[in-house]
């Protein structure tokens, strides 16, 4: 009966069954496009072959068909995006980005979780902690690395997973992974270290003119008392 009914829907409506050409590769090509561009939740890219079928009068398949065929596209965009940033940095400096995982002796944590805190008080310390964390981090050389041909919004997210993942588990993770995990820390950290640092000495510059301006109204104050 379901067989007869699809049979009679494409007859009369004039739809096309699922796995016939060209149908199931173009949403294929679509669904890898959204995907490497945009990263879209699996929902999202659910719902877009959804209407995208409906619109080219295509069958629906069913919803584990569609499930699997978003699963396999986003698990190819993930390794290629992987592939292509591991293979950017120099030995040298994936030797210097697997350190960062590793937790040197006499000390409890890595150089990972060490760069992930920024200052917290306005101080010259402070600021010279600062200065000196964003330049570690500028170190690393990635300013001479073309990042152009990544899509912006999935380096952003290795980037916002870095921020929160734990040492321990980038270190087990496979070597593509690994290296595009830290390379998109160290790029995002770069830049928050540099706002940090000069967050802390616009304040120090504020507070110190802030206090050269009490001091003169006092002495003002005092003057024409004196008067």
């Amino acid at each position: 009966t379901k067989h007869d009914h699809q049979k009679r829907i494409q007859k009369v409506f004039k739809y096309h069954e699922f796995n016939a050409h060209p149908w199931p590769f173009r949403l294929l090509r679509l669904l890898y496009s959204k995907s490497w561009l945009t990263d879209e939740r699996p929902s999202l890219l659910f719902d877009f072959a959804t209407s995208w079928l409906i619109h080219h009068k295509v069958l629906l398949p069913g919803c584990s068909t569609i499930v699997r065929l978003i699963g396999s596209v986003r698990n190819r965009t993930q390794i290629r995006l992987w592939a292509k940033i591991s293979q950017l940095p120099s030995a040298l400096q994936i030797a210097e980005l697997k350190a960062l995982v590793v937790v040197d002796e006499g000390s409890r944590i890595s150089k990972l979780e060490q760069y992930r805190k920024g200052p917290c008080t306005i101080s010259s310390n402070s600021l010279r902690t600062a200065i000196s964390r964003y330049v570690s981090l500028k170190a690393f050389g990635f300013e001479n690395i073309d990042f152009k041909n990544l899509p912006p919004v999935r380096f952003k997210t290795l980037a916002r997973y870095s921020s929160t993942a734990i040492a321990q588990k980038i270190s087990r993770m496979d070597h593509g992974k690994q290296i595009s995990i830290l390379i998109a820390f160290v790029k995002s950290y770069e830049i928050a270290a540099l706002d940090d640092a000069l967050d802390v000495l616009d304040m120090m510059i504020t507070n110190i003119c802030q206090f050269a301006k009490t001091k003169g109204t006092k002495n003002r104050l005092r003057t024409l008392k004196d008067m």
